[in-house]
């Protein structure tokens, strides 16, 4: 664990502040369009802005990470991007989110295409930065030990699951 641990860090990190924004956070945005009732507004935006758009920018960072002439990012310069990614969390809370229903924050940025770049900046980091530490983090053990290397790097990505959910469920109640 020594040995791997900013690996396990940045992992953790990574899907603390990805659940913590999807979909939670994501899903109670609305369209700026949604009071003139276009089906777009109403209908489509959620599925599409977020849950298309999210999947298609995780496909695509994942993509980025499989390729040889796409740069990989260090242990450490991963874990400051890791990092970095917690500004999503503040980006998010003040787009259009849940707009009637907000009682602490304000909405300051009433943008449908400002909300699209974040949904896509969040999870393209998200594919990127997950396959490239994953696989990482057993190359960076002695051979007997990529197995639990891998292991525990499954664990640990399950934690920032779990934290990342309990983070939505308080990002919620602070709207």
């Amino acid at each position: 664990m020594k040995s791997i641990w900013e690996e396990e860090v940045t992992v953790l990190l990574i899907y603390i502040v990805t659940i913590a924004c999807f979909p939670a956070i994501c899903v109670l945005v609305q369209s700026t369009n949604y009071h003139t009732g276009s089906i777009w507004a109403t209908k489509y935006f959620i599925p599409v802005a977020c849950f298309l758009m999210f999947n298609i920018g995780d496909y695509v960072g994942r993509s980025l990470a499989s390729l040889s002439w796409v740069p990989k990012p260090g242990s450490k310069f991963g874990l400051v991007l890791a990092v970095l990614r917690f500004v999503f969390i503040p980006l998010f809370m003040i787009c259009n989110t849940a707009p009637s229903d907000r009682y602490y924050t304000s909405v300051l940025i009433p943008s449908d295409t400002v909300y699209i770049i974040l949904v896509l900046l969040l999870s393209i980091s998200n594919g990127f930065l997950t396959s490239t530490v994953m696989v990482a983090a057993p190359c960076r053990v002695h051979l007997h030990q990529q197995e639990a290397a891998a292991n525990i790097m499954a664990g640990i990505l399950g934690v920032g699951l779990a934290l990342g959910a309990f983070l939505s469920s308080a990002l919620v109640q602070i709207l």
